[in-house]
């Protein structure tokens, strides 16, 4: 009897175990406000490639402006602790527009195309960490929670592609 209960003890460690993973895995979490809504999308690669996508949409007149930062990186974790460093300079944007024309699109492209540039300078510096650390304060198969060098946390959930 105690070696059943000792084997079904060892499987269920190995099954945590397997399920408290950061890669494989598309986390997200909600960074919106006012009348723009968004979010941040982490994603981890078993080889320690990271990448984080910033989700800015904007609603206005049944027109849904989506713009997505996605910038990529390295990671390293040791126990509770990860350490990421993202590369701006590599960072793309892009946009999405629901609502409008392709004539509406083709004119207002000088003005996205201004505005994604203009984007892509301002967030260069917020994502510009350098083994930022994080700690890991929860990890299970389906939630995510971090906790910044500034004390800030966050909750991610896991989603689907």
């Amino acid at each position: 009897m105690k070696k059943i209960i000792t084997l079904l003890m060892l499987v269920a460690v190995a099954v945590t175990a397997q399920a408290q993973s950061l890669t494989g895995k598309n986390w997200f979490t909600n960074q919106g406000d006012n009348d723009i809504d968004g979010g941040l999308l982490m994603m981890f690669d078993p080889e320690g490639a990271c990448a984080v996508s910033l989700l800015i949409v904007k609603t206005n007149d049944n027109k849904t402006i989506a713009f997505t930062y996605m910038v990529p990186g390295m990671y390293s974790r040791v126990g509770d602790s990860l350490k990421v460093t993202l590369i701006p300079k590599m960072a793309e944007v892009n946009c999405d527009i629901e609502g409008m024309s392709a004539n509406e699109i083709e004119l207002m492209q000088p003005v996205i195309d201004e505005q994604k540039q203009q984007l892509k300078v301002s967030l260069a510096e917020d994502f510009d960490w350098n083994e930022e650390p994080f700690t890991i304060d929860e990890l299970t198969d389906s939630r995510l929670v971090l906790t910044d060098s500034e004390g800030a946390k966050m909750v991610f959930v896991h989603v689907e592609e």
